[in-house]
């Protein structure tokens, strides 16, 4: 999966969007990937809907990125 990282940063959209300040929106199969690029450069508090999406998102993240409590 962490093959999948240089591939979406090579877009100029998916780079202009991570990289802009605020509010990122995107599908949610796609937000760890965005949330490891964007983790990258800096650190992230990442706030969820529910505990169980919590757990799942950071299962995924923690194939991504080495980094994440």
């Amino acid at each position: 999966m962490r093959g999948l990282l240089p591939a979406l940063s090579a877009s100029n959209d998916i780079s202009d969007a991570i990289s802009a300040t605020g509010t990122l929106v995107a599908p949610t199969s796609i937000y760890p990937f965005l949330i490891a690029l964007r983790a990258q450069d800096r650190p992230l508090i990442v706030v969820t809907s529910s505990s169980r999406s919590a757990e799942d998102l950071v299962t995924e993240l923690r194939v991504l990125h080495e980094n994440v409590y």
